[in-house]
């Protein structure tokens, strides 16, 4: 097939252990039935999340613009190298800034006016990243975990609370693996709607 990155491009959606799943050029999500969620007594409500995802795919497997070269890579990763020490220093402003800067990158690759253009680099990294937390809902099942909801970037999901040192390792695991880093949130209840429209509680 010939694929657009455009917004009108691939879309497939198939059911896997209970979610319907659509996969393609707008990135990964489920798509969920408004409900309440609230782990039992023995359970955690967890989100795992890849920290910048799309940035950490352009910069770990080579998805870059091949017309602008290596050097685009070292100055983009120290912007993302920016972003995380302001993150995590909280300067908030800082890091919504470099934010915003390293996600129009993506944008940016699938505009035919933009001198980042790159249609199969933007294709890269969204059909990997899909790949990719699709492996780690798949390594998370099989220990039984429920997963809730797939959006982007990350996963809503169930666990034990006697299985969490599993949970630890299987992310340990999916880290080395994918050269992606894993940021876990507890919650106490998620109210969803739809996928992009929810209010979770963090414990």
């Amino acid at each position: 097939s010939i694929v657009s990155p455009g917004r009108k491009g691939l879309e497939e959606q198939f059911i896997y252990e209970g979610n319907k799943i659509s996969v393609g050029v707008g990135g990964i999500h489920s798509i969920n039935k408004p409900c309440i969620i609230k782990p039992n007594d023995d359970e955690l409500l967890l989100d795992t999340d890849a920290a910048s995802l799309y940035p950490t795919l352009l910069i770990e497997y080579g998805f870059y613009p091949k017309h602008l070269g290596k050097a685009f890579v070292e100055i983009y990763k120290g912007i993302r190298t920016e972003r995380i020490e302001a993150k995590h220093t909280g300067n908030k402003g800082k890091d919504t800034t470099l934010k915003l800067a390293l996600n129009a990158v993506t944008g940016n690759l699938q505009n035919e006016y933009s001198w980042l253009y790159s249609p199969f680099a933007v294709m890269q990294i969204r059909m990997n990243g899909q790949l990719l937390l699709l492996k780690l809902a798949e390594m998370l099942i099989k220990i039984n975990c429920r997963i809730i909801q797939y959006n982007t970037d990350g996963l809503f999901l169930i666990c034990k609370k006697d299985r969490k040192q599993e949970y630890d390792n299987v992310i340990a695991e999916f880290e080395k693996l994918s050269k992606l880093t894993m940021e876990t949130t507890s919650f106490k209840a998620m109210y969803q709607y739809a996928i992009n429209d929810y209010l979770a509680i963090p414990t």
